[in-house]
């Protein structure tokens, strides 16, 4: 994977060079928002991480020219404390993420890995899929999170056509999310508090603490149950976990709170993938509608 970054100082390019090359992925430079479009006009990178304030264009500028060209290629804003509209105003943008400072190594990290795991699970849509009119399926997902990018992927190839290709990373990214919380805080019953308190310590541990709860006895035959319907208006997920629900009125606002650990990020972020998404009954239920023909 091809990381494109985009800041004015060097210790900031180091810094982010260093982890991307500890995480396997290749990178490229850019000091201002002209080198960074002629970089990314030259090279093509997968995934571009800039900061917001540039010395020739903001942040902002720089992702709204290149989305008017590309909306596949993974943009990451990085914001300082107190730029929170700016977050929102780039996530409206279609930014893909953004990176409050100061940086944390393991959401970077967390971030490159998700991008990787949705780069390598994208695949050609046969041309059978691009004259389906209307379709319907039922997935059902054991509490696998290694399963949940390849669940997306296929959930946004049945759409077929239904889907553009300059919204089907995003519908991929925010199905993903959607998943994955129905899974860790949903069937196993992790919450925010207690992924924090993971992340902060180690990556790892959220894997461990994830591998104990999928084998209690009250969670270990849990699923998630995915409906998909797909007509000639819109397509529809409905996302439903067997866990107890939660008070999805009071998830945090990752803007607000400025907090990077990622809590309640991913129901933050899949919002801004879908024309609309709503929490049903206790919490446990998630619909998510993208019309045909919406492309923002």
């Amino acid at each position: 994977m091809l990381v494109l970054i985009v800041d004015d100082r060097s210790e900031v390019r180091y810094y982010l060079r260093e982890i991307i090359a500890s995480s396997g992925h290749h990178s490229m430079e850019a000091e201002d928002g002209k080198q960074a479009l002629e970089a990314y006009l030259r090279a093509t990178p997968d995934v571009i991480i800039s900061d917001l304030s540039l010395p020739d264009m903001g942040g902002l500028d720089l992702l709204e020219t290149i989305r008017k060209q590309d909306s596949s290629v993974f943009f990451v804003l990085m914001t300082a404390k107190g730029s929170e509209e700016a977050a929102r105003r780039a996530l409206e943008l279609q930014a893909s993420n953004y990176l409050s400072k100061p940086l944390r190594f393991e959401t970077i990290v967390s971030i490159l890995d998700k991008y990787s795991s949705v780069l390598k699970s994208r695949e050609l849509r046969a041309e059978v899929h691009q004259r389906v009119v209307s379709r319907e399926l039922i997935l059902r997902v054991e509490n696998r999170l290694g399963l949940a990018s390849e669940v997306a992927d296929f959930l946004v190839t049945e759409a077929g056509n239904a889907i553009s290709r300059e919204v089907r990373g995003g519908i991929h990214l925010g199905l993903y999310e959607l998943i994955v919380n129905a899974i860790e805080h949903g069937n196993l019953g992790i919450s925010f508090d207690e992924k924090r308190r993971c992340l902060m310590e180690s990556p790892y541990r959220l894997n461990e603490l994830v591998q104990r709860r999928s084998i209690e006895p009250e969670r270990v035959g849990r699923v998630v149950t995915i409906a998909f319907r797909m007509d000639q208006s819109h397509c529809e997920w409905v996302i439903e976990d067997q866990g107890d629900g939660f008070d999805w009125t009071a998830v945090p606002n990752p803007l607000e709170d400025n907090d990077e650990a990622l809590n309640g990020r991913g129901i933050f972020l899949a919002r801004y993938q879908f024309d609309e998404m709503h929490y049903l009954g206790v919490g446990n239920r998630v619909k998510v509608i993208k019309h045909r023909g919406a492309d923002g």
